[in-house]
C-alpha cells in the first residue's frame, strides 16, 4: 500500500469516531429480554442525539493530532485544514451521525462520525502532501471556486502581519457578507487569518471578511494575512 493511502486511512480514523462530540442514546430490546437462552442478543440503539457540539474543539483536536504525528509543517497547513473542514461542512451538526456495529448482544454504540469522512480525509491528505505553500493555496482556491481565477494565478504566497486599515475589499465581498447578515456561518476564534492580494501599499481581501470583521470588533489594529504577490 502506498504511503499516500496509509496517511489518508490514518486521517479517516479521526473522523470515523470524533471524541470531542458528546451524545446520548438508549438501548432498546424489542424482544423484551425474552430470548430463548440466558442472554438477549436483540439490542437496538435508539433515540440517538448529539448533546454537545463545538466545531473549534473538533478542529483543535484534529490539528493537534496532525502535529503529534508530524504532518503539519507550517501555519499554512493549519489554515488549509480549517478551510477544508469549513468547505466540507464540518461546522454543521447535521453532517454527523452515530456509528453502530453488531456485537454479541446486538447493536453496540461505537461513537460519532463525520458522514463524509473519506472525502475530508482525502482532501486534507492531498493538502499536506503538497511540497510548497504556493501549491497549497492554489489547491484551496481550486477547491473553493472550481478553478483558479486569473487574478489569483502565478502568485507567490507568504504570511505577514499587517495593519487592518491597509486591507481593502471588493464590493462583491461586502455584498455577499451583508446578505449573510455579517455573521459567519461557523464559529470564529482567536488568531484569524485572511487571504489578500498585495496591490501597491494596500491589500485586497479575497477571503475572510467575517474574520476581518471579528478582529475589528475586538479593536485589534493588526491581523495575520496570507498575501499573494506576483512571482
Amino acid at each position: 500500500m502506498k504511503n499516500y493511502n496509509k496517511s489518508q486511512l490514518f486521517l479517516e480514523q479521526f473522523f470515523k469516531n470524533i471524541l470531542s462530540i458528546e451524545y446520548d442514546y438508549n438501548t432498546n430490546y424489542p424482544c423484551n429480554k425474552s430470548c430463548d437462552d440466558d442472554y438477549c442478543r436483540c439490542a437496538e440503539i435508539d433515540d440517538f442525539k448529539i448533546t454537545k457540539f463545538n466545531f473549534n474543539n473538533i478542529k483543535t483536536d484534529f490539528v493537534n493530532l496532525c502535529k503529534e504525528n508530524k504532518l503539519i509543517k507550517s501555519s499554512f497547513d493549519e489554515y488549509g485544514i480549517e478551510k477544508l473542514l469549513i468547505l466540507n461542512g464540518c461546522f454543521k451538526i447535521e453532517n454527523f451521525s452515530k456509528v453502530v456495529e453488531n456485537g454479541y448482544y446486538g447493536e453496540e454504540f461505537i461513537g460519532v462520525k463525520f458522514n463524509n469522512f473519506k472525502q475530508i480525509a482525502k482532501e486534507i491528505d492531498c493538502l499536506l502532501s503538497l511540497n510548497n505553500e504556493d501549491s497549497k493555496i492554489e489547491f484551496l482556491l481550486l477547491k473553493e471556486y472550481g478553478n483558479i481565477p486569473p487574478l489569483y494565478q502565478n502568485l507567490h504566497w507568504v504570511e505577514e502581519k499587517v495593519s487592518i486599515d491597509s486591507i481593502k475589499f471588493k464590493e462583491k465581498i461586502l455584498n455577499d457578507a451583508k446578505n449573510d447578515n455579517i455573521k459567519a456561518p461557523y464559529p470564529l476564534q482567536e488568531n484569524n487569518k485572511v487571504i489578500c492580494l498585495q496591490q501597491n501599499k494596500f491589500f485586497l481581501l479575497i477571503d475572510g471578511y467575517h474574520r476581518l470583521s471579528l478582529e475589528k470588533e475586538k479593536n485589534n489594529k493588526q491581523i495575520h494575512i496570507i498575501k499573494g504577490i506576483k512571482k
